[in-house]
């Protein structure tokens, strides 16, 4: 019998080879198939930076279809705002990867001008979004990505979290903001970048944020050294007190408030550093002055601005008692009176914009 040469062989061997990869076994990493999976695989492919990323996906149907793979990844680059904001192009390759199972390969290019600095924070709606954009805030982070975890925000949302958050924040000036909202529609992948920047320079910004942070703590040791029963009224009313006896109300400021474009007036004599670091300010120092204090000692507290009798003012709500009640350091002061101090809540003389959110 004439023995075959053993290069025919090869195509049968290679027949072999084909069969067997179909029948393979799915990769050990195959996560089971569906929207959702697909869309965390995406997110996280963008966040890790890579250039291109593959993964494998199991399940009867839908997975193995390339149309229906094709069509949900059409639709992530109009639904999914981390890609966005971070992605200008990408392209994708799906094949058979064993039984029901598809290998889904991405290429990104990236938005050279997105900041990926930051990570993405997932908040649970407006008022963690405020707390979480205002900690950042105070810590010294001015880029802030956010993705709200309730269904998604409009405009007018985004601009009021991002105000009251500013408003609230330890900081020795203020800050001028701007944010993306990507897609701006309400949708689950939502994905907002805030940016502020601060109206004075790096290094004059970290001296008077050292000031202000030395201020708050001098001061809070004091007001707690003098009340150590930490009675939250008694707190209270000592963080009042101690505000009022600080600061003075700065009535030239005041009157160029009036007459200037608000992006020009908003220095550090406007903040809680021109309250408790030069000792004059208007309203809103005040406000921030307070607030900042009750966080020092633990008390719940927010600063709001709205009108009151009539002019834009700046005031703080606290809770006690299970109560919410209005504390205003700068008519008490400016009036030499204690009329202010924990009024009710839906005083007619006050009302609070639009603009600004309860802490709580």
């Amino acid at each position: 019998m004439r023995r075959l040469p053993a290069l025919s062989l090869l195509p049968a061997l290679f027949l072999c080879a084909l069969l067997c990869a179909g029948c393979q076994s799915a990769p050990e990493n195959a996560i089971p198939y569906s929207e959702e999976a697909v869309y965390t695989f995406l997110e996280d492919a963008v966040l890790s930076g890579e250039p291109s990323v593959t993964g494998y996906f199991t399940g009867d149907g839908a997975a193995s279809d390339p149309a229906v793979l094709d069509a949900l990844l059409s639709e992530a680059i109009d639904q999914d705002g981390i890609l966005y904001y971070y992605v200008s192009e990408y392209r994708w390759t799906n094949r058979p990867a064993g039984p029901s199972c598809v290998r889904l390969t991405v290429k990104f290019t990236y938005d050279s001008t997105a900041d990926r600095t930051v990570a993405p924070l997932v908040v649970a709606g407006t008022q963690d979004a405020v707390h979480t954009i205002a900690e950042a805030l105070s810590r010294g982070t001015f880029c802030i990505a956010l993705r709200p975890g309730d269904g998604g925000w409009s405009e007018a949302d985004v601009e009021q979290l991002a105000f009251s958050a500013i408003d609230n924040a330890a900081l020795p000036c203020t800050v001028s903001t701007s944010y993306l909202l990507c897609p701006a529609e309400h949708i689950d992948r939502q994905f907002i970048v805030l940016l502020c920047e601060p109206t004075l320079e790096e290094a004059e910004y970290a001296s008077c944020k050292s000031e202000l942070d030395e201020a708050l703590s001098t001061l809070s040791a004091a007001i707690r050294a003098q009340t150590p029963d930490n009675d939250p009224q008694t707190l209270y009313r000592a963080v009042h007190d101690a505000v009022i006896e600080t600061v003075e109300y700065d009535y030239t400021l005041s009157d160029y408030i009036d007459t200037v474009d608000t992006a020009e007036r908003m220095g550090p004599e406007y903040t809680a550093y021109g309250a408790l670091v030069e000792g004059s300010t208007v309203c809103y120092g005040y406000a921030s002055a307070f607030k900042l204090l009750c966080d020092r000692l633990d008390l719940p507290c927010w600063s709001v601005g709205g009108t009151s009798e009539g002019v834009g003012h700046q005031w703080n709500i606290v809770y006690l008692d299970g109560e919410n009640y209005i504390v205003d350091c700068t008519w008490d002061d400016t009036t030499g009176t204690d009329d202010y101090f924990l009024c009710p809540v839906d005083s007619p003389d006050y009302q609070i914009d639009n603009g600004s959110l309860y802490g709580w």
